[in-house]
């Protein structure tokens, strides 16, 4: 149904272009955008700071559910890990994962895919 792939540049104003991107496409096709705005800014975030190469934000919505898929070329392995205090980070996986149904890694060669599905609520989906 909707399937759009943009790719960023590893710099912070970039997350604010991928969070529109997102919330334009999903505003565009009558779907819920406040829980996908947030999840695609921690994933954006999070490619900026971690992976540090330009970052692919994928948006595909099937059936029931809509999947923000976030990839960069960067190492490391994502995981939550406690806050740090009042400090910046430590949040953003533990955000996605209050935010969306399901999240997940899938490894690519060089890099990573961090992506989650959010549910469609039944009235976006007979609109």
């Amino acid at each position: 149904m909707l399937a759009v792939t943009q790719v960023f540049r590893p710099e912070p104003m970039e997350v604010r272009h991928a969070r529109d991107l997102v919330v334009s496409l999903l505003h565009d096709a009558h779907l819920p955008t406040e829980q996908a705005a947030l999840v695609v800014s921690e994933l954006a975030t999070n490619a900026v700071i971690h992976g540090r190469t330009d970052f692919e934000v994928e948006v595909d919505q099937e059936d029931e559910h809509i999947r923000i898929a976030c990839y960069d070329s960067g190492g490391g392995w994502p995981c939550r890990r406690p806050p740090a205090g009042d400090g910046d980070s430590g949040r953003g996986l533990r955000i996605v994962d209050q935010m969306c149904d399901r999240w997940g890694v899938t490894w690519k060669d060089p890099g990573k895919v961090v992506w989650a599905e959010l549910s469609v609520p039944g009235e976006a989906l007979t609109a």
